[in-house]
């Protein structure tokens, strides 16, 4: 890609201090998103499922979770409810990455404590977007 279309960050995030969860159980598309936001200067971790992901969150130090909907072991929305739970990730940032949109799974994701909801397919220009609102 071109260096002039890569999609930057808006100029009042700094990426290299955001820490992403990023939360894909579709390898190919978790690695993609892994580089495309690694290019753009964020830490980025992979959790595949609800467990690991739990687990990452718990032990680590994250700023955002972006976390996908249907997992193997679970639902990202079980997953995120549960991590506000926890007196320590009870101010966790999430944005659900979901194939649902409806205004019903938008509510739902934000009743259970996601900042922002983006549908599939993902647009990079829009996901940086939301991460520099959610973030910023």
């Amino acid at each position: 890609m071109p260096e002039s279309s890569v999609p930057q960050p808006l100029p009042s995030l700094d990426p290299h201090q955001v820490r992403i969860l990023l939360v894909e159980d579709h390898e190919d598309s978790a690695r993609a998103f892994q580089i495309l936001l690694r290019e753009r200067g964020f830490v980025v971790q992979i959790a595949t499922d609800v467990h690991s992901a739990s687990r990452l969150a718990r032990t680590g130090k994250f700023d955002v979770v972006l976390c996908d909907i249907r997992l193997p072991d679970g639902s990202g929305l079980d997953l995120m409810r549960g991590l506000h739970e926890e007196p320590r990730l009870s101010n966790l940032k999430g944005i659900c990455i979901s194939a649902l949109g409806m205004p019903d799974d938008i509510e739902t994701s934000s009743q259970v404590g996601f900042s922002a909801h983006v549908t599939k397919p993902i647009d990079i220009h829009r996901l940086l977007g939301v991460i520099e609102r959610v973030c910023g």
